[in-house]
């Protein structure tokens, strides 16, 4: 177009006006034509641009609602293998036997080594109730399938009673007063550890009391004995130092 304009001006050929400012008139219509499309071209850019933001700023919302988010996924805690407990560790095992009908009536606790380690400072943690509290003393030492025995001292009590821990169970049962419940059931807890005092283990329990067939024991001489107190739900775990 400018070659246009410089032959209508510069020809040696001289052409007449009108023919000039057609050529002219051309060449400024070419330009806008030019400058026009460009315009053109760059608002559709804009809108294009635009219309893409928005497309992925609803894209996002819409993937907000339907995916979970990654908090609101509850997970299970993992436990850290150092403080699983090992076929090598210290495994404290625990029973009851019922020696009431003796002349000095007890229950005694009867704990066994079934790991393979020796286990040291073994401690059944005491038995706390509303109407009163059994202890226990400490086991300096338990070899592996060693088994000793540990007898509940019973506080507040005449003397005669004094190892037999059903007497504040049945009691703490008796004051609840609801008669339908046929079991006293309180968690326990042992703990022990290694010689060195750094790995500390626990085995936890549930002592069951049987109260109302102790009850029916009693007054009606049974010759096929019913197990009246015994533990359950044994568990073992390592403690952190």
């Amino acid at each position: 177009m400018l070659a246009l304009a410089a032959f209508a001006f510069f020809t040696p050929n001289p052409l007449s006006f009108w023919w000039k400012c057609t050529i002219i008139a051309v060449v400024i219509l070419g330009f806008g034509a030019i400058i026009s499309q460009g315009l053109i071209q760059r608002r559709e850019d804009k809108i294009r641009d635009s219309r893409d933001a928005d497309k992925f700023r609803l894209l996002e919302r819409v993937s907000e609602h339907l995916l979970p988010k990654q908090s609101a996924v509850p997970t299970a805690p993992v436990e850290s293998p150092m403080l699983e407990v090992t076929d090598a560790d210290p495994r404290v095992y625990v029973s009851v036997v019922d020696r009431r009908s003796t002349l000095h009536p007890k229950v005694v606790f009867s704990i066994q080594n079934r790991g393979n380690s020796i286990a040291h400072k073994i401690q059944i943690l005491p038995l706390k109730l509303n109407c009163g509290e059994a202890t226990f003393h400490a086991v300096e030492t338990l070899a592996k399938d060693e088994t000793k025995e540990v007898v509940p001292l019973v506080e507040n009590i005449m003397p005669v009673w004094r190892h037999d821990i059903t007497r504040i169970m049945v009691k703490e049962w008796d004051n609840a007063g609801d008669i339908s419940v046929f079991e006293f059931t309180r968690p326990m807890s042992i703990t022990y550890e290694d010689y060195t005092g750094k790995k500390k283990w626990e085995t936890t329990f549930d002592l069951v009391y049987h109260v109302i067939q102790d009850i029916v024991q009693r007054d009606w001489d049974l010759s096929d004995k019913p197990v009246l107190i015994e533990v359950k739900n044994i568990k073992f775990k390592r403690l952190p130092s």
